[in-house]
């Protein structure tokens, strides 16, 4: 299940996620951090022209994942 199956094999090597793999690759890392970077003026643009009310949380929800993720690219190294 999600992908785990396939570390039994392995032995006791610690989980990574494939998103760490990519951030150590320095082109990818921009790569991500550009588009990160795009959505979330995406959002805020969206949150800054009105969006409807049911919509407003959800674009908030959004915009703070995005900073989480943000801050997950700096920390990884």
């Amino acid at each position: 299940m999600f992908g785990l199956e396939k570390r039994k094999d392995k032995g006791n090597d610690p989980f990574k996620f494939d998103l760490e793999d990519d951030l150590k690759d320095k082109k990818k890392r921009e790569e991500i951090k550009a588009t990160v970077g795009s959505h979330m003026q995406d959002v805020k643009s969206s949150l800054k022209e009105g969006t409807a009310p049911e919509d407003f949380d959800k674009c908030g929800v959004l915009l703070h994942g995005y900073a989480a993720l943000q801050k997950v690219i700096e920390n990884v190294k």
